[in-house]
């Protein structure tokens, strides 16, 4: 008997190894893999929210938080973000978003002592925007300041509109005249002077 199961075993043995199914012994397994799809996700509008309350819609994205001034958001609340609502956004990408640090606030300079366009130059160096009312007659002219409002040494929103009430005329009624002097070497050199 158990030489009967020896020669069946012999049999199969050299059946396997002579019909070409060694492969079956020997072979690595190939495994393959999906291809699977980059999923993007839709960017929201994340405008008005905090970093807190944004990040719990990132899914796959990351947000980077730039603080910066703003005057038409309070502080803490996002006011920009690198990518718009609506575009699509890839796992890992990282989308910058502003927020806000509140309002901005610079002291008003003096320049009451400067004629009106000098400071105008010097307000609108220090971030604010300038306008001229002019108040002036024609023959008692100066470019002088007459006021600026809000008042000079008070605090207000960087970036606020300044009036400066001058004492002058407006640039479209001013009348150029050129004159010729004549210098001690014979020429005639052109000058100009405004009139008012």
């Amino acid at each position: 008997m158990l030489k009967k199961i020896f020669i069946v075993l012999f049999a199969m043995l050299t059946t396997t190894l002579f019909c070409g199914c060694d492969e079956v012994f020997y072979s690595t397994p190939v495994i393959q893999l999906d291809k699977t799809e980059v999923v993007k996700v839709t960017m929201p509008d994340l405008s008005g929210k905090t970093v807190k309350e944004a990040n719990k819609n990132a899914l796959t994205y990351k947000l980077n938080k730039i603080e910066k001034y703003s005057a038409d958001f309070p502080a803490g609340q996002i006011f920009e973000q690198s990518v718009p609502a609506g575009d699509e956004v890839s796992p890992g990408a990282i989308v910058d978003v502003y927020v806000s640090k509140g309002a901005k606030y610079t002291e008003i300079p003096y320049v009451s002592d400067f004629n009106y366009q000098v400071a105008k130059t010097v307000l609108e160096s220090v971030g604010f925007n300038v306008k001229v009312v002019y108040e002036g007659k024609k023959g008692s002219c100066d470019d002088s300041i007459n006021s600026v409002s809000p008042q000079q040494g008070t605090s207000v929103i960087y970036g606020s509109q300044i009036t400066i009430r001058a004492n002058a005329l407006e640039p479209s009624k001013r009348k150029t005249s050129t004159t010729k002097p004549i210098a001690r070497d014979g020429t005639l050199p052109v000058t100009s002077k405004t009139t008012y």
